[in-house]
């Protein structure tokens, strides 16, 4: 028998230990669990809050598999979070496992507390669901039942549980299954919870709790569904979880998303982050760049486009075991005008999920430019810090990407040498 929620006296309790356990929580970071718990205060049967999600979530597929991105799939995900969210809460998942983040080998590995909002990234939801949807029915019209792993899924695999709320309600669905691995194990905890209240348990053909980067399938898969990500391409262990996972796809699988391409620019901070937001040309809702502010950028280049054939080319050439940054672009700084305010550079990327599914600079907090503002160009700092990289307009930088620590892109100044001139060839010898 189902018992009911008490999520009043649950907010409160999970409000004063997540202060006590995380000393250094930012105000934001407390206020978003505190509205969170507030707005899910209205005591509710489990029974009944796993019929009203799964009703929920099957709107929300039929919605993105019907139409274009819209304001309505933005605010149908706002609609459900905080069902969502009751469920998560009556998990009982345990303190320390909500909240605990942590480094290892492959990056920041952020706690479920913060990882059950990615589901409200709407841009972001949109193009994966759309996306493993297309790949799933392209690959099932063949008759053979479709495998797809899910790698650092988190509490709600956003990008497929909404669809397999969708499949459980369609007696001749696709045949597929799932396989969802997260390190964290108050994700899989509550995973399980809403797999096996949601009825979805069919569909799943396991759920590991363990290191996605030391993880070895007993067969290979179709799709693998990644994003492990921050903005700037940074801070999580995409790449190295993207070049495990490609060596256990099947000859024709994919990996979703396709292509991310990574680029450099320098930008007016002021106007960049500030200015254009303010402006009647930014579009608030969508949150892409209005191209006035786009215009005033300074294109160094591209630093890396990660695709299936890229990281089948490093599996192949490079030692699985080093630990060696990963030579990328190599850009030239232009010369600046002197009566501009001193220039940042901006790490910035675009995610193609599949032919036609693209997440754009600003619809996804995976989008968002990444300023380094340690990259001091034609000036010296007031107050010099460790891991400044002083360099002038003329100067080239080669991109390294650190994948081991905090996952990132490192610019190096390259030293030009001039090459030795040959005897009797300096200016004035003997002929």
């Amino acid at each position: 028998m189902s018992r009911p929620l008490n999520v009043s006296t649950f907010a409160k309790s999970v409000a004063r230990s997540t202060v006590m356990a995380q000393p250094g929580i930012s105000i934001g970071e407390f206020k978003e669990h505190l509205r969170n718990q507030i707005s899910t205060s209205t005591p509710q049967s489990v029974a009944q809050l796993g019929d009203s999600v799964l009703k929920d979530l099957n709107q929300l597929v039929h919605l993105i598999l019907q139409q274009d991105f819209s304001l309505a799939v933005e605010e149908k995900l706002a609609a459900i979070f905080p069902s969502l969210y009751k469920l998560y809460a009556a998990a009982d998942i345990p303190r320390n496992m909500r909240t605990r983040r942590f480094i290892n080998k492959g990056g920041l590995v952020i706690s479920p507390d913060h990882c059950v909002n990615t589901i409200k990234d709407a841009k972001r939801v949109y193009c994966f669901i759309k996306g493993v949807h297309q790949q799933i029915s392209h690959m099932a019209s063949d008759g053979h039942p479709v495998r797809i792993a899910y790698p650092a899924c988190g509490p709600f695999a956003p990008f497929v549980l909404p669809l397999l709320a969708y499949y459980s309600a369609i007696p001749n669905a696709h045949s597929c299954t799932f396989t969802f691995i997260d390190i964290q194990p108050g994700a899989i905890h509550a995973l399980k919870f809403l797999l096996t209240t949601l009825g979805m348990s069919r569909l799943v053909e396991d759920t590991v709790c363990m290191d996605a980067l030391e993880y070895t399938p007993t067969q290979p898969f179709d799709i693998v569904v990644l994003e492990a990500m921050q903005h700037g391409f940074s801070r999580e262990a995409h790449l190295q979880l993207a070049m495990r996972f490609a060596r256990y796809l099947t000859p024709d699988g994919v990996l979703l998303p396709k292509k991310i391409v990574v680029g450099a620019s320098l930008v007016n901070a002021q106007t960049e982050f500030v200015d254009q937001w303010h402006s009647e040309t930014g579009n608030r809702f969508l949150r892409t760049q209005p191209k006035p502010a786009q215009a005033q950028r300074l294109f160094l280049g591209q630093l890396l486009t990660l695709d299936i054939e890229q990281i089948r080319h490093w599996n192949n050439a490079a030692d699985p075991a080093t630990d060696e940054p990963i030579p990328c672009g190599t850009v030239t700084l232009p010369t600046l005008p002197a009566s501009q305010r001193p220039y940042t550079l901006i790490i910035h990327s675009t995610v193609s999920v599949c032919d036609g599914l693209d997440i754009a600079e600003y619809e996804s907090g995976i989008t968002h430019p990444l300023p380094d503002p340690q990259v001091c160009i034609n000036y010296q700092p007031n107050s010099p810090e460790p891991g400044d990289l002083i360099v002038n307009s003329g100067d080239i930088l080669q991109f390294y990407y650190c994948h081991v620590g905090i996952p990132g892109f490192l610019p190096v100044k390259v030293t030009v040498t001039e090459p030795e001139s040959e005897p009797g060839s300096e200016s004035g010898a003997a002929s």
